[in-house]
């Protein structure tokens, strides 16, 4: 398939995955590319994908299908979430600094570059251990947590930006395993593995009795298993604190009601970040609490909302235990929050200047995400499990399979007048080449990372 400038789309794939990852992909199977909006099969193409969706999925299926699920679900949060608009605002200002070639908005670049090495963190602030004694929900991890600050770009300990860690230790011995800051992407791995989870469950259910029994089995086994993956710390983190704090080991449950609180923490804004009342486990942090609510940390947000969860009965529905927590962590209840939230989608997208073609893309993407915040807005009742990404909701967004083409799920599609899959992907290749080369000039860095 041949892109313009002759390009096809496996140049501009492999190129690409050269490039250090900023987002989080647990598996290398699929990735979505928030820098175009894109989601990418690597191995798979779109004829194994046709049952998708139809209701006759089985359980060779399953693998396949909640892969579809969680990469959804990061295009879902990348677009509808306040935090994920947040970003493409500035992803597309920095596209407009590139195409506009005027150095003094080079800066634009920059900044966007800073905020993706926030999604994840570099490497530098992540410790994980060799070689660690093995762990496992039957002889679980001790869990610490503790408050650090970043670097700035001239080595200097930046008091503004203070991060959240969780330390994993040996059960026994206290040998340190691992150490993980709470990140944006943390609490986006959070939601998409619990679309995930929500999605293969759906399947096992489906299934007749006996083989139910067996696959549900190998299921849950292979799930927790990756709980106590020291390396995998930076998608499970969110959900062991959460565990360790209400004293709920259950699976399914600490997932569930993790992607509720990361879904609130993705959606908050400044006045809620002013309101949050930092719980009294928190006074060692000292003037860093005020520092988080001022830098809008989304993953210390999390950490308050899981410390206040300790509180909450565990037994009560979704919607009053949101509620619940939410009142102690001196917030709104959920329909106040969604409202603020929703105001706060429509002030970002409201007299945004319209500079080149990309920002007619910008203003297309921000208007299907607050239709999709809206069409969610009901995923949290009592009288079932919280649902993030309702893959009812349509339009889909475009996929591509291994071989570069492109297949979406359902019956609509985004409008490709208004969004080409193809385009974005090149001008992703495009702004990392121009990123680099102004980060050589400006930070000695060689590629974005």
């Amino acid at each position: 398939m041949a892109y313009d400038g002759g390009k096809t789309y496996k140049d501009v794939a492999a190129a690409l995955g050269e490039l250090p990852n900023f987002y989080p992909n647990a598996t290398s199977i699929a990735e979505f590319r928030p820098n175009s909006l894109t989601i990418h099969f690597h191995y798979l193409n779109r004829e194994s994908y046709a049952e998708v969706g139809s209701g006759k999925t089985n359980s060779a299926d399953r693998p396949k299908v909640e892969v579809v699920a969680h990469e959804l679900a990061h295009w879902s949060d990348q677009v509808s979430s306040l935090w994920g608009q947040r970003y493409l605002t500035g992803l597309f200002d920095a596209y407009h600094a590139m195409r506009a070639g005027r150095e003094e908005l080079f800066k634009d670049v920059v900044t966007l570059y800073d905020e993706q090495r926030r999604i994840l963190f570099p490497r530098y602030y992540r410790v994980v251990a060799d070689a660690p004694r093995l762990h496992s929900h039957k002889m679980p991890w001790r869990i610490d947590f503790s408050a650090g600050q970043e670097f700035d770009a001239y080595g200097a300990i930046d008091e503004t930006r203070p991060i959240y860690f969780v330390a994993f230790s040996d059960n026994e011995n206290g040998t340190r395993v691992a150490r993980q800051p709470i990140t944006v992407g943390s609490l986006l791995e959070t939601t998409a593995t619990w679309a995930e989870l929500l999605t293969g469950f759906g399947i096992i259910s489906s299934l007749g009795h006996d083989e139910q029994v067996v696959e549900r089995a190998l299921w849950m086994k292979e799930r927790l298993t990756a709980l106590y993956q020291p390396d995998l710390t930076v998608y499970t983190a969110p959900v062991h604190m959460l565990a360790k704090f209400t004293g709920v080991s259950d699976l399914l449950w600490s997932y569930e009601r993790g992607a509720v609180l990361a879904n609130i923490a993705l959606n908050m804004t400044k006045v809620h970040f002013d309101s949050l009342r930092h719980p009294d486990e928190f006074a060692p942090f000292g003037s860093r609490r005020r520092a988080f609510a001022i830098a809008q940390n989304r993953g210390y947000a999390f950490a308050v909302l899981a410390r206040h969860a300790s509180k909450v009965d565990t037994e009560k529905g979704a919607l009053t235990w949101a509620s619940e927590v939410l009142s102690r962590a001196g917030l709104p209840e959920w329909p106040a929050m969604l409202h603020a939230s929703y105001t706060g989608l429509e002030l970002l997208g409201r007299g945004l200047p319209v500079r080149t073609p990309l920002d007619e893309v910008r203003d297309y993407l921000l208007e299907i995400g607050r239709k999709r915040f809206l069409g969610r807005s009901d995923a949290l009742h009592d009288g079932g499990l919280f649902d993030p990404l309702k893959m009812g909701l349509e339009p889909h967004p475009p996929m591509f399979d291994s071989n570069g083409q492109l297949f979406h799920l359902g019956k609509q599609g985004l409008d490709p007048k208004r969004f080409d899959p193809e385009a974005m992907h090149l001008a992703e290749l495009r702004f990392s080449d121009f990123t680099s080369n102004l980060l050589q000039g400006c930070r000695g860095v060689r590629v974005a990372s």
